[in-house]
């Protein structure tokens, strides 16, 4: 890719820019996008939630834009769970429990 990509994983900007959530899994980063000019001005910003998050067709598209701004912005669009997901977080947090239950 032509720009950075942060990986934090030892979550010091997450806990700087308030995008903690320490109840899930002791601590993880809320799902969040930030897209930073080279002059380090904030072109978008979105801290998003499980159920409503920014489409990556929709991210891609304000990246690809450029220095034009897009038509409209970003907008979350709401996700239902399906019963995959909610089968997939049950299993994780009986893993989760076995794990530091020990």
């Amino acid at each position: 890719m032509p720009f950075p990509i942060l990986s934090d994983v030892h979550r010091k900007v997450v806990k700087q820019w308030g995008i903690l959530n320490p109840h899930e899994r002791g601590g993880i980063a809320q799902p969040s996008v930030f897209v930073i000019e080279r002059d380090l001005r904030l072109r978008f910003r979105s801290t998003d939630r499980s159920s409503a998050r920014i489409p990556a067709e929709q991210i891609a598209a304000l990246l690809l834009n450029g220095d034009q701004a897009p038509p409209t912005l970003p907008s979350p669009q709401r996700r239902w769970p399906r019963l995959s997901d909610w089968a997939r977080a049950i299993r994780n947090a009986i893993r989760f429990r076995r794990q530091h239950s020990s």
